[in-house]
């Protein structure tokens, strides 16, 4: 009796929750997904799923079979990793997600520099802002800025992101410089979307922490959309260190407010725990992290 790849493919039905989800994860038909559902519930003469029309939903049985193919799974996926560890291989298709600015600044740079030293892993890096669900996108591994992480996740510090307060000499020529956090509300702000908009700016000062409400008319969710806003003599900004950073080296933008701190965040890298971690992911959180300990600016 035959069970194994239909046990495999139950066990992906059961994770991604839908027959189409499971097929795209597995690289196969919808159609074959489903002949192997049929045969394995006909093999063992008792009903896994229940079908409706917007989502499946285990049985009892299939509840109490799925523990076994998960643990079938789990040890054949750690057969091959230890013997493809052995061989010095590392190999498969690594899926990223990184925030939109933070992955156009640094997350090109380390991935060339790991498909050097392992060819043979293809990288498929996602830049999207929205938090996302590892296993519901298939997604192997996020980077993150937020002190807000999944506890049910692993988590490695990369680096750490500040924000800094810039303008164009332009604007500054026109409209003066802000003294201080307070004179910010006489001025134009423009306002990033996280998604909500942060119009409440955090300084703090020899201790002392202040939080000043910003106004302005302009908010939009891409750090990109804001820099050409300043660049069109729309106002004042806060933006991260990584992405203001060469052209403030370059002039195009000044700083404001420098003897304030702004707010710091750690950039971690995320990834759902299991029995078995491939390895390719594993030596990606160990490649990234030395890799941003490498750089000048470890801490953006």
């Amino acid at each position: 009796m035959d069970l194994l790849e239909p046990m495999v493919i139950f066990a992906k039905v059961a994770e991604k929750g839908a027959m189409t989800a499971a097929a795209d994860a597995l690289g196969v038909s919808k159609s074959l997904v489903s002949k192997k559902i049929n045969y394995l519930e006909a093999q063992l003469q008792t009903r896994l799923l229940v079908r409706t029309t917007r989502a499946l939903q285990l049985t009892e049985e299939g509840t109490r079979f799925l523990e076994h193919c998960r643990r079938l799974t789990e040890v054949a996926e750690q057969a091959k990793e230890s013997v493809a560890e052995q061989q010095g291989q590392v190999t498969g298709l690594l899926r990223i997600s990184a925030p939109v600015t933070f992955g156009q600044v640094h997350m090109q740079s380390l991935v060339r520099a790991f498909c050097r030293q392992f060819p043979d892993v293809q990288i498929e890096l996602y830049l999207e802002n929205q938090k996302i669900n590892l296993v519901a996108k298939n997604i192997d591994i996020v980077v993150r800025i937020s002190h807000d992480l999944p506890p049910d996740h692993i988590a490695l510090p990369l680096t750490t992101m500040r924000e800094i307060i810039v303008t164009t000499p332009d604007y500054v020529a026109r409209h003066g410089v802000p003294q201080t956090p307070a004179e910010l509300s006489q001025h134009h702000c423009l306002i990033y979307l996280n998604p909500k908009p942060l119009t409440c700016w955090w300084f703090q000062k020899d201790g002392a922490v202040s939080e000043v409400k910003v106004r302005g008319c302009f908010a939009t969710n891409y750090h990109s959309t804001l820099l050409q806003a300043l660049f069109d003599g729309g106002g004042i900004a806060r933006l991260p260190s990584y992405a203001v950073e060469t052209h403030l080296a370059a002039g195009r933008l000044v700083p404001l407010l420098t003897d304030y701190q702004m707010p710091t965040f750690p950039v971690v890298l995320l990834y759902a725990p299991g029995t078995v971690v491939p390895a390719r992911i594993r030596r990606f959180a160990r490649f990234a992290q030395g890799w941003f300990k490498r750089q000048p600016n470890a801490h953006c």
